[in-house]
């Protein structure tokens, strides 16, 4: 004869935890994780991290080993600067937006570079996507920069470099190749080891 066995449950004790308590006590651990996890990117940086662009084109990205897509811009200073011109010496371009929280993070790792290397002959441009002069100009005057903005206003040369997200920043040789690519924001490491391919 089968014996039937009743489940009694009783009320909790004070101070006593239920199961009742589990979702809570869940989503208090993922909440603090998720604290922790964004106090490591906020002390660290993330290269992995990047704002996605549509840049309008289908254009594929240079390969390293490849020459550097060849462009004229304007400088915010109403100059033009020629990468074709500027052959023989190593050029970091970066592609960056005002409304990009990374490429602004990286901001002042680009300026130190620029004036550590500048000895070095070291040339960076930092080609701001699509926003209009006023709008980089603006930014930029609170930062001082010792590297050259530069305006893509239209964004085709963001196309011709198969720009996917900002920032991200090309290391071109003295003969004009690609010899590095890094999408993300860049830390000084980061950016010390892409100048040393191109050094």
């Amino acid at each position: 004869m089968a014996k039937r066995f009743d489940v009694v449950v009783g009320e909790a004790r004070p101070g006593e935890r239920t199961w009742s308590d589990a979702p809570r006590q869940i989503a208090i651990l993922i909440a603090i994780g998720l604290v922790v996890a964004a106090a490591v990117y906020a002390l660290e940086g993330s290269p992995s991290q990047a704002s996605a662009v549509a840049s309008g084109g289908t254009g594929a990205a240079p390969k390293i080993g490849q020459p550097a897509p060849s462009f004229e811009l304007p400088t915010v200073s109403d100059r033009t600067f020629s990468l074709t011109a500027a052959r023989g010496r190593p050029i970091l371009v970066n592609f960056w937006a005002t409304w990009c929280p990374p490429c602004r993070a990286e901001m002042p790792e680009l300026d130190d570079a620029a004036r550590r290397f500048a000895s070095a002959s070291l040339t960076i441009v930092a080609i701001n996507f699509k926003e209009d002069t006023a709008t980089a100009e603006r930014y930029l005057r609170t930062l001082n920069v010792a590297f050259t903005p530069l305006l893509d206003i239209d964004g085709a040369v963001a196309r011709a470099y198969g720009i996917n997200a900002l920032p991200t920043t090309f290391a071109i040789d003295r003969e004009g190749v690609v010899r590095g690519v890094h999408i993300g924001p860049m830390n000084r490491a980061t950016l010390d080891g892409l100048v040393q391919k191109i050094a």
